[in-house]
């Protein structure tokens, strides 16, 4: 490709994961919903299986921001 179409496509990749990237973070506010839930229903049901799954929501949502975040800013290295 010539640099030019190559700059072209790299700016729309980085356009692209800039979206997703604000998408997977817009979902926060959800996130911690969930979790404030989660800790109401732990109050009432004392069962190792909500603590556990509440855990595994948070650390999941934080390795797929940590995950956009990092490839937002490799391809702003790349452009």
């Amino acid at each position: 490709l010539e640099p030019k179409a190559e700059l072209y496509q790299k700016k729309a990749q980085l356009a692209k994961y800039k979206t997703i990237q604000q998408t997977v973070e817009s979902h926060e506010s959800a996130v911690k919903s969930v979790i404030e839930k989660g800790e109401a229903l732990l109050d009432t049901i004392n069962d190792s299986t909500i603590s556990e799954n509440m855990k595994k929501l948070q650390a999941d949502y934080q390795d797929l921001c940590l995950a956009a975040k990092t490839h937002v800013h490799n391809l702003v290295e790349w452009v």
